[in-house]
C-alpha cells in the first residue's frame, strides 16, 4: 500500500510540474504579445515630453526668474540688517537656482536630444 502511494505522489508531483511549466510557458507568450504594446507606450510617452518641453523650459526659466528676484532681495535685506548668516542664504540661493537650470538641462538631454 505505501508503495502505491509513494508512486500516486511521484505521479502528482510530475503533473503539478509540468502543469506549472505549461503555465509559466503561457506567461512567456503572453507577454511576447505584450511587448509592441510596452514599445508603442514608450515612444507615445516620449513624443508627449518632446511636445510639452517648450512650454515646461518657459516655466520653469519664469519660476527661476521670479525665485531670483525675491531671494535677492531676501539676502539684500539679511546682509543690511547685520545677519551673520546672510552667506550662508546667499550660497543656498546660488545653489538652488544653479539646481534649477541644470534640471532643465537635464529634462532636455534625457528626453529631447
Amino acid at each position: 500500500m505505501k508503495s502505491v502511494r509513494r508512486q500516486l505522489r511521484k505521479v502528482e508531483r510530475k503533473f503539478i510540474f509540468t502543469l506549472a511549466s505549461l503555465l509559466i510557458f503561457y506567461e512567456c507568450l503572453l507577454a511576447q504579445s505584450g511587448i509592441s504594446n510596452g514599445v508603442a507606450a514608450i515612444n507615445e510617452a516620449t513624443s508627449e515630453i518632446k511636445s510639452l518641453y517648450d512650454p515646461v523650459k518657459k516655466l520653469i526659466w519664469v519660476i527661476a526668474a521670479v525665485l531670483g528676484v525675491v531671494g535677492a532681495v531676501r539676502i539684500y535685506a539679511k546682509i543690511q540688517g547685520k545677519d551673520p548668516e546672510s552667506s550662508k542664504h546667499a550660497l543656498a540661493f546660488v545653489l538652488g537656482a544653479i539646481a534649477l537650470l541644470v534640471g532643465e538641462t537635464f529634462i532636455r538631454k534625457t528626453f529631447i536630444d
